[in-house]
């Protein structure tokens, strides 16, 4: 069976958000099906596992790219 490209990419970001979802420092913010031309979102980044924004070390943007 042939996947459609959105829905590889639905795989690809939901793969990404559940591997850093086991960290007690990460928290992605990934947008599925977008179409801005440089990036899907964010992963931000905190001081332990209270995740407020006092404890905000920083954000890397990230851009999600899957293949079948």
């Amino acid at each position: 069976m042939s996947l459609s490209t959105k829905q590889i990419e639905i795989f690809s970001v939901n793969a990404i958000r559940d591997s850093l979802s086991l960290t007690d420092f990460l928290d992605p913010f990934i947008a599925d099906n977008d179409k801005e031309p440089s990036w899907d979102g964010n992963v931000y980044i905190y001081e332990g596992k209270d995740h407020k924004k006092d404890n905000l070390k920083g954000r890397i943007p990230v851009q999600v790219k899957g293949k079948e």
